[in-house]
């Protein structure tokens, strides 16, 4: 059975389209912007077009297609259902008849609303929840789509928002367990002695997940089937249990790009990954161009998202020179000397155009993380970071004496960037268990920070909300005692890659059974026995209804991979998503890592500086779209005549599925409102 995600969630929409049956065959696909989104990221609309008539968004202006019927595919908003029941107000009704598909359960004001439209209820055929709330972010990586999640759990003044959080969650992993058809074992991580209100996140979120997942089996007896793996391991966790990954420097392709660079328009939950660069074509002009970084588009960054930075150079290397040598008769090495002299041969050949697209693309982007990383000397600040990280043992596994004079010379060079300074500070005080606030005004000035030392204030201050006491009171004080879960590689080939994301830690002690429970406990299935000698002992089946599969004979038999989820309230970081690649290989299971969002090591430091301000000026996605209100558009109750097709006859250019993103009912999103809360420190962090 495959583990992309992309492809399961894919094949999934596919299914719940095909399940609806309509009297002539036409189906009017109707989404709002959170099923958009989701569609968008699955399928394009040719292939969609295969399956439905057409494809129209709930909040634009549509015709009346008497001899369609929608199949709404929406969330559970006051908005979306508003827009459901102004098709079903006019006369006469938008469509035929109705399907309605939620994408996670209604609440009771809602079905309320929609038994109250006698129009509405006479035309339903079909009135369910589909539990399609997952949106894949890569192969083994998912997020929950709730963006601005760690203000979010971890503000005082956003506690409302803290069950719609954990609801977005447990309905997320609901849709992980449909399509992947598992019945896991539940653990949360507990922390010992927390300091933080917010540390309950992960057992409320675990229990709430169990209890849906019981339910939906109580109703679906023919769940979770006959299933050939050994059973998963779901593992509930949250931002506080790994406090370093944010702030690292990782120098992974992806993790680099995502850190050094700026992608304007990953933002509010959407991540098109466009980056900017300029190319020279056959005729020596110097054109603009700009691509996205996603798979499957570019297969060339599937490829390579997960290497070295220096790796991925060499291996475009390679590439470049393999297209010049399959074409020798269009290429005078004579005139090449270098890899800027091929770049130059390929730019002007003739044909080969995505060939060459990619190369140079990845070329000019590799070549761009490379100056920076030179320019800003990262592998000199990381390498005291990897030192932080080890407890203060070097790559030569020697204990290190006087850690704060290493500290205090890296801070001093002018070619460090303010938030590289700030990143180091915080690494070092998470090292040494916290700092009087004395001392951090003098690192902070010492590093000429002055103009920033109420911000560094500020993030030393909000630490505490997610359960590590970086501010110490008094000079004699102890040194804040947490336990940490990441590891250091003391083999690794290069000193800048020791440190280990603790996503990959636990994963590694789980899958042998000797994760500590006190710390990890379960919800509530526990396996029988756990032998770290024998790692499948660990999913041992407590539960009847989960079916072992048979033995198989023979040598060339592969076994299905045992499949462990770890999902992290507050955000991951691309270098965890790496982390949990790394582990599946490493384990030979199927790792899927999942959150809320992604966040990169500025929108971390915003954030936590954020962990204290009032709600308003937090201008939280979720409080911009209820502020954009909840009434249907006007125009959805204009009167016109109706549009009638002829059955299997051509259907208007608004079926594309590209057409349905104008006039949507969005937050405002001009670029003031964009960048406001992620560029506090945008004046010095550079």
């Amino acid at each position: 059975m495959a583990s992309d995600l992309i492809n399961l969630q894919r094949d999934y929409l596919l299914k719940l389209i095909g399940s609806v049956e309509t009297s002539n065959g036409l189906k009017c696909l109707v989404l709002d912007a959170n099923s958009e989104r989701l569609v968008n990221s699955l399928i394009d609309s040719n292939t969609l077009l295969r399956y439905v008539t057409t494809v129209e968004r709930i909040d634009k202006k549509r015709k009346i297609r008497l001899s369609m019927e929608g199949v709404y595919l929406i969330g559970p908003t006051k908005f979306s259902v508003n827009c459901l029941l102004a098709d079903f107000q006019i006369n006469p009704t938008r469509y035929k008849k109705a399907h309605l598909l939620f994408l996670s359960p209604l609440a009771r004001e809602l079905t309320n609303l929609i038994m109250g439209n006698k129009q509405l209820e006479a035309n339903t055929i079909t009135r369910r929840t589909v539990d399609f709330t997952l949106l894949p972010l890569e192969s083994h990586v998912f997020l929950s789509d709730a963006p601005d999640s760690l203000p979010t759990l971890y503000n005082e003044n956003c506690l409302d928002l803290i069950r719609y959080q954990a609801s977005r969650a447990v309905q997320t992993l609901m849709n992980l367990c449909i399509i992947t058809g598992e019945y896991p074992l539940v653990r949360y991580y507990s922390p010992q002695n927390p300091i933080n209100k917010s540390s309950v996140l992960p057992r409320m979120i675990a229990q709430e997940f169990q209890s849906t997942l019981d339910d939906y089996c109580r109703i679906k007896q023919d769940f979770p089937g006959d299933n050939p793996r050994p059973r998963s391991i779901f593992i509930i966790t949250d931002r506080t249990m790994d406090l370093l990954a944010p702030l690292m420097h990782d120098f992974t392709y992806e993790a680099m790009c995502f850190d050094l660079l700026e992608f304007a328009e990953n933002v509010d939950g959407d991540y098109p990954n466009t980056y900017r660069y300029s190319v020279e074509n056959e005729n020596g002009e110097l054109l603009d161009r700009e691509a996205s970084l996603k798979p499957p588009i570019d297969d060339y960054w599937e490829e390579l998202r997960n290497m070295h930075i220096l790796d991925a150079s060499n291996q475009l290397d390679v590439k470049l020179n393999k297209l010049i040598t399959n074409n020798p008769m269009m290429v005078d090495r004579d005139k090449a000397s270098g890899t800027r002299d091929f770049l130059f041969i390929v730019a002007h050949l003739h044909g080969f155009d995505e060939e060459r697209r990619k190369i140079m693309l990845h070329k000019k982007l590799t070549e761009e993380l490379l100056v920076i990383n030179n320019e800003r000397h990262l592998a000199e600040c990381a390498d005291f970071e990897q030192n932080c990280a080890a407890f203060g043992v070097s790559y030569d596994g020697e204990k290190i004496k006087d850690m704060a004079s290493f500290l205090l010379s890296w801070i001093s060079l002018d070619y460090f960037t303010t938030s590289d300074k700030i990143r180091l500070i915080l690494i070092y005080a998470i090292y040494r268990g916290g700092l009087i606030r004395a001392d951090v005004s003098k690192l902070v000035k010492f590093a000429g920070l002055a103009s920033a030392e109420e911000h560094v204030m500020t993030l030393f201050e909000n630490f505490s909300l997610l359960g590590f006491q970086l501010l110490k009171a008094h000079p004699k004080d102890k040194s804040f005692k947490k336990q940490f879960w990441h590891k250091i590689d003391s083999n690794a080939v290069l000193n800048t890659s020791r440190y280990k994301p603790a996503i990959q830690a636990i994963v590694e002690l789980a899958s042998k059974g000797i994760l500590d429970e006190a710390s990890f406990p379960y919800i509530k299935d526990k396996p029988l026995e756990v032998s770290e000698t024998n790692p499948d002992s660990a999913t041992s089946l407590k539960n009847p209804r989960y079916r072992a599969a048979w033995s198989r004979k023979g040598s060339s038999y592969s076994p299905p991979k045992q499949r462990i989820v770890v999902y992290s309230a507050g955000g991951i970081t691309y270098s965890e998503m790496k982390a949990g690649y790394d582990a599946g290989c490493l384990l030979n299971k199927d790792v899927f890592i999942g959150s809320d969002e992604v966040i990169t090591p500025r929108m971390f430091v915003n954030n936590v500086i954020d962990l204290t301000s009032d709600r308003a000026s937090l201008s939280l996605f979720y409080d911009r779209r209820r502020a954009a209100g909840e009434s249907a558009p006007k125009v959805l109750f204009e009167q016109e005549s109706h549009h009638r097709p002829s059955i299997g006859g051509p259907v208007d250019s608004s079926a594309s599925l590209a057409s349905t993103t104008s006039q949507s009912h969005e937050p405002p999103t001009n670029d003031k409102e964009k960048h406001r809360k992620r560029d506090k420190l945008k004046k010095f962090w550079k």
